[in-house]
């Protein structure tokens, strides 16, 4: 009876590890299946995008086969003047100087024009050069347009997948970008314009400040602050990025929500970007004219808050001193005063 037992108990335990290796190998094969299915969505998802940037384009190059190697338009020839023009002095402004226009003092170049798309073009022509590739300037020119609109296409996909989490909101947000009909006159083939490079670099400067959490934030914090730089050597509406991220810090601080790798982002970007914008170019809007009142009002306000003035308060509690202190000088700023009474 003894022996008949521990057989019968030998008998469950084999059953029992047989049972425990069958479901094992089901929970195999099911995260086998799980993983083919997610390795063809990834496909699916990828070939949509690819799909997302052919129309993109096909959209541009339309102009192409209207008008084959040409520039379009005044502006165009103007940038690819201007390349040449500065090819042999690229990071020293004071000296372009353009002698056969705005005769006989000729024109300041440095003073008056966005170097962005020329120095993109000579960036692109020298590694032609580097490289011994058989490729026209001219016919680099004519396809900067479809490269930039292509950056922007991407450029939305990462960010909205950033923000949202899904492939399908990222997906339906890049093919916007493409048909968009604001950035499509820009970026067709034969349009040398900084609205092109410039929205390329905002979004990707919005997907680095999105992106800057935790370990991540001091690396994209610096690269958003260098994407703005670019913009704003490239678009005379760079300030539009500053404001707009100002305008939020200032609704988080009026909550009074702590969002402390946000404010960093920002405080990075402000400092890179306006230092660097007006050491570089000189007929920027200078840091002390209204444009530029939204965002040293949030980086000062932010200062302050490092400095223990606003730990842990919003500002609709903010002391009597500190107000009395704060809005003199916002309104100084937003008066105009500073840009000899035009405001």
């Amino acid at each position: 009876a003894k022996a008949v037992k521990q057989g019968e108990g030998r008998g469950g335990e084999g059953g029992g590890r047989g049972r425990r290796l069958e479901k094992e190998k089901e929970k195999g094969r099911e995260r086998g299946k799980e993983h083919e299915d997610n390795h063809a969505r990834a496909w699916i998802r990828r070939s949509i995008l690819v799909g997302i940037m052919v129309l993109a384009c096909c959209l541009r190059l339309v102009g192409w086969l209207r008008r084959g190697w040409e520039l379009k338009g005044s502006k165009s020839y103007f940038h690819f003047r201007l390349a040449s023009l500065i090819k042999d002095k690229p990071f020293s402004p004071s000296d372009w100087q353009d002698e056969r226009t705005w005769y006989p003092a000729g024109r300041d170049l440095g003073r008056s024009c966005y170097p962005g798309v020329a120095l993109a073009l000579n960036l692109l022509l020298f590694f032609v050069e580097r490289f011994s590739l058989a490729i026209e300037p001219l016919h680099i020119a004519v396809l900067m347009g479809p490269a930039a609109a292509l950056a922007c296409v991407g450029g939305t996909y990462c960010l909205a997948r950033q923000i949202c989490g899904r492939d399908e909101e990222a997906l339906l947000a890049a093919f916007f970008s493409s048909v968009i009909p604001a950035l499509l006159s820009c970026t067709e083939c034969g349009v040398l314009d900084g609205v092109g490079i410039g929205c390329s670099c905002m979004i990707f400067a919005f997907y680095h400040v999105a992106r800057g959490k935790g370990s991540n934030r001091t690396l994209s914090s610096v690269f958003a602050g260098f994407l703005y730089f670019a913009m704003a050597i490239s678009w005379e509406e760079h300030t539009f990025f500053l404001n707009l991220f100002a305008v939020y810090v200032l609704f988080l601080l009026f909550k009074g929500l702590d969002a402390a790798d946000f404010n960093f982002t920002f405080q990075v970007v402000y400092l890179v970007g306006m230092s660097s914008t007006q050491l570089f170019l000189r007929h920027v809007p200078s840091i002390l004219t209204r444009e530029h009142a939204i965002p040293h009002a949030a980086f000062f306000l932010l200062l302050c808050r490092a400095s223990g003035i606003l730990a842990g308060r919003s500002l609709p509690f903010l002391s009597l001193p500190f107000l009395s202190a704060a809005l003199p000088l916002c309104l100084f700023f937003a008066s105009g005063w500073l840009e000899g009474g035009e405001g």
